[in-house]
């Protein structure tokens, strides 16, 4: 089973550049708020 993550912020930039480090670094986003 595979975990994924959930990025919540209102700034869409800030939404963008925290999923950008994390899948890099191989995780697996499950959606964005």
């Amino acid at each position: 089973m595979a975990n994924g993550i959930l990025i919540v912020d209102d700034a869409t930039f800030m939404r963008m550049m925290i999923k950008d480090v994390l899948v890099k670094n191989g995780f697996k986003i499950a959606g964005e708020a």
